[in-house]
């Protein structure tokens, strides 16, 4: 029996465009990765709290007040949200604090600590802008999203509050 030829197939979804649809990252790597979110956002949380507690014996004004308090709500928020992405990755959100808040305790006043507060806030804003293009999952990127904007909003007042 002698094989027909047939006419080429062609495909719908090219074979050389599969990794357009892929992951690039692994369900343990993104986990890592917001595993180093939620420790920051927990010193985040930590150092609002040393700020406020600061400025409050200062008697500073309540605009800076309000300030902290927004960022800390922030965090709280995002740690709260960060858990549950890597829990439905399959992780086990950390207990750990990153290393952001030792270095802000190393430094004595408010202003230094806020600082130090808002170029952490900088730091996972980029952190997100690199992990954003890597994943698929539209809820975890729309989250991430407005995790960044309220980021680059924070440190937006942050900056005007640190001039003054």
């Amino acid at each position: 029996m002698v094989a027909e030829k047939s006419e080429p197939r062609e495909f719908s979804s090219p074979p050389c465009f599969a990794h357009e649809f892929e992951d690039k990252l692994t369900n343990s790597e993104t986990v890592d990765v917001l595993m180093e979110l939620l420790e920051a956002a927990r010193a985040g949380t930590r150092i609002a709290k040393e700020i406020r507690i600061q400025v409050k014996k200062l008697g500073e004004a309540s605009v800076l007040l309000d300030l902290i308090d927004q960022i800390h709500r922030d965090e709280v928020f995002h740690c709260s949200m960060l858990g549950r992405a890597i829990e439905s990755l399959g992780g086990k959100p950390s207990t750990e604090i990153g290393a952001l808040y030792e270095k802000s305790m190393s430094i004595g006043d408010p202003g230094g600590r806020l600082a130090v507060l808002n170029r952490g806030q900088g730091w996972v804003s980029r952190k997100i802008n690199q992990l954003v293009p890597q994943l698929r999952d539209t809820q975890l990127i729309e989250f991430l999203k407005k995790m960044r904007r309220t980021h680059d909003l924070n440190i937006e007042k942050t900056n005007i509050a640190l001039e003054r």
